[in-house]
C-alpha cells in the first residue's frame, strides 16, 4: 500500500470522482460512515455525550456526517462548527444543514468556537476531530490554534477525521501543535505524517478506511512510498513446500561483525534465517565468528576472510541476498563492497558502516 501527501489525495479524489464518476457528497458520505464504523467497533455510543469539533473545509463535512450517524444510534451529539456556515465547502454546507436540522443535535454555528468547543469538550465521552483535514498546511491560526489547545487538554479520547488536526500531511517531523488522537480514520491510503515519527505519534492507532477509491487509481504514483504492510509481506511467509531444504530455501551471505560488535553481526544472521533464509554464510573475524555461532549454530562461518578469497567469491556467487555492513568500521565495509558489488547476482542490503 502506497502512502501519499494530501495534494496526491486530492488528485485522487478529483480522478475518482471524474473518471469513475462517485460524487463527492457519495465519497463524503462513505469517509463520514466509516469513521463512525471505527468509532462503534471500539466505544460505546448509545447515551453517550460526544463533542464533534468541525472546520469548514470537507474535513469538517466529514465529521457532520459522523455526528448524523452517530446521533442515529443514540449518542447525545454536540456539533462545534468553527466557522462561518456560509464559508463552508459545498459539500460540507449540504451536511451541514442536515445535522444542524436535527432537533437533538445541539449545533453552535461558529459565534464563538472557543468557548462553545470547551464546553462540549467537558462533559464528553468521545471527541471527533473533524476540524483540518489534509489540506491544512503550518502554522495553526485561531481560532484553530486554541481549539487544538483544548482538545489536548480534554480527558476524553479523541477519534481523528483523516488526519489529527494540525499535521501537515506531507511532511513526518512534527513535534507540537497538533491533536493527540487516540484513533485515526484515515482515507483510501496513508497519508505520509501518519507513517515515520516524531509526526506518527500524534495518530495514535491508525486505521485505513476503503472509500471506494481503487489502489489502480494511484498508478500514476510510481514514486510514491509503499508501506510493508501485511498484505505485502504475506507471500514472503507462505508455508514451505513439503520437501524444501536447507540448500533450496535461500542463501544468505553477512559480511558483518568487528571486535566488539559481535552482536551487530549475530543479529543480521539471525534476521536472515527468520525471513527464512536455509543456508547463511557469515564473514566475519574469527573471534565474532566464535561469538556468533554461539547463538546461532547453524550459521557457517568464513572466518577471517578477506576480499578476493576464491571460495568466499564463489559463496557471493550463489546468494540469494548479500548483506554487507553491519557491525563494520567503514574503512572495511568500503574495501568489501569495491570488490563483492562487481561480482553479486543477486540484491545487496547495506547498513550500518557499509552507509
Amino acid at each position: 500500500m502506497i502512502a501519499v501527501t494530501g495534494a496526491e489525495m486530492a488528485r485522487l479524489d478529483r480522478r475518482a470522482i471524474d473518471e469513475l464518476a462517485i460524487p463527492s457528497l457519495a465519497l463524503m458520505e462513505r469517509a463520514g460512515e466509516a469513521v463512525y464504523r471505527a468509532i462503534r467497533a471500539r466505544f460505546p455510543v448509545r447515551g453517550q455525550r460526544v463533542a464533534v469539533l468541525a472546520g469548514a473545509g470537507n474535513n469538517g463535512g466529514d465529521g457532520f456526517v459522523v455526528a448524523r450517524l452517530l446521533h442515529r444510534a443514540g449518542a447525545r451529539v454536540t456539533v462545534v462548527l468553527a466557522a462561518d456556515p456560509d464559508h463552508t465547502t459545498a459539500d460540507a454546507a449540504h451536511n451541514w444543514r442536515r445535522v444542524a436540522a436535527l432537533p437533538a443535535i445541539h449545533a453552535d454555528r461558529g459565534g464563538a468556537p472557543l468557548a462553545a468547543a470547551q464546553a462540549a469538550i467537558a462533559g464528553a465521552a468521545l471527541i471527533v476531530d473533524a476540524l483540518l483535514g489534509t489540506g491544512f498546511s503550518p502554522p495553526l491560526r485561531p481560532p484553530y490554534d486554541m481549539l487544538v489547545v483544548a482538545v489536548n487538554r480534554a480527558t476524553a479520547p479523541v477519534v481523528a477525521v483523516d488526519l489529527p488536526s494540525g499535521l501537515a500531511s506531507h511532511r513526518h517531523d512534527q513535534s507540537e501543535g497538533a491533536v493527540e488522537a487516540a484513533v485515526t480514520v484515515t482515507f483510501a491510503f496513508p497519508k505520509i505524517c501518519l507513517c515515520q515519527y516524531p509526526s506518527r505519534r500524534f495518530g495514535g492507532e491508525i486505521a485505513v478506511a476503503n472509500i471506494g477509491i481503487p489502489e489502480s487509481l494511484a498508478e500514476p504514483l510510481a514514486t510514491a512510498p509503499r508501506l510493508l504492510d501485511a498484505q505485502a509481506i504475506a507471500p514472503a511467509l507462505a508455508p514451505p513446500p513439503a520437501d524444501q531444504h536447507k540448500g533450496s530455501a535461500g542463501r544468505v551471505v553477512v559480511v558483518a561483525g568487528h571486535p566488539g560488535m559481535a552482536g551487530a553481526a549475530a543479529l543480521a544472521v539471525k534476521a536472515a534465517y527468520r525471513a527464512g533464509a536455509g543456508y547463511v554464510t557469515l564473514a566475519a573475524p574469527e573471534p565474532v565468528v566464535a561469538t556468533v555461532q554461539g547463538w546461532v549454530p547453524e550459521v557457517v562461518g568464513r572466518p577471517d576472510v578477506a576480499p578476493g578469497d576464491p571460495l568466499f567469491d564463489a559463496a557471493v556467487g550463489q546468494a540469494g541476498v548479500l548483506l554487507v555492513g553491519p557491525g563494520l568500521p567503514a574503512e572495511r565495509a568500503s574495501a568489501w563492497l569495491a570488490h563483492l558489488l562487481p561480482l553479486a547476482r543477486c540484491p545487496v542490503v547495506v547498513d550500518a558502516g557499509g552507509l
